[in-house]
């Protein structure tokens, strides 16, 4: 089994959450909106140089930093900063739904790149179907339910809320779409045999 790189996770996306709280909390939240998308974009570029590849999760950290600093420097309001990952999650779940619409959904298309090779038949579909509805309402429900708890609750909550939901629910989701086509094909081979 592989090892789960806990203090990548922590690194690359959970201290630039830490910084921007404590900057906001001291009354200096587009300072740490800057120092957040700096720090994402410096554990970054660290881990490309060390390793020669991205990192996954500062890559996604830096990516929502930098959108996030983007929006607060064109919109000039600080709540931006709160917005944007909701925003964020919202487009990425629609996303992963529209791309029903294409020949091969954005899931199919991950898994196959992931794997080397294509996944299955176009009678399997169905598989694809599923994963990416999953995938994409459990963006957009976590996008509502972000947004929810930000409406009625305080910036600390969301805060706690967005590391809590945040990479647990993707490495929810991996887990899921690993294990789920496994159980799929063994099944449907059971059922052709």
């Amino acid at each position: 089994m592989a090892h789960f790189p806990v203090n990548r996770m922590l690194v690359g996306a959970v201290a630039p959450v830490v910084l921007y709280y404590v900057c906001r909390r001291l009354g200096f939240a587009f300072e740490g909106a800057v120092a957040a998308s700096l720090w994402s974009m410096g554990v970054l570029g660290w881990h490309y140089v060390r390793e020669r590849c991205f990192d996954g999760f500062s890559g996604i950290a830096a990516a929502y930093a930098v959108s996030e600093l983007v929006g607060l420097i064109v919109t000039h309001d600080p709540d931006w900063y709160l917005l944007s990952p909701i925003f964020s999650d919202c487009v990425m779940g629609a996303v992963f739904i529209l791309s029903l619409l294409l020949p091969r959904s954005l899931i199919q298309v991950l898994a196959e790149q992931s794997h080397g090779e294509a996944i299955g038949t176009p009678q399997d579909s169905v598989l694809w179907f599923r994963l990416s509805l999953l995938w994409g309402g459990a963006y957009v429900g976590k996008g509502m339910l972000a947004l929810a708890i930000l409406k009625f609750s305080t910036v600390e909550a969301y805060l706690t809320a967005g590391a809590v939901f945040g990479w647990p629910l993707v490495a929810g989701l991996i887990a899921f779409s690993v294990w789920y086509p496994r159980k799929y094909f063994a099944m449907k081979t059971v059922n052709d045999n």
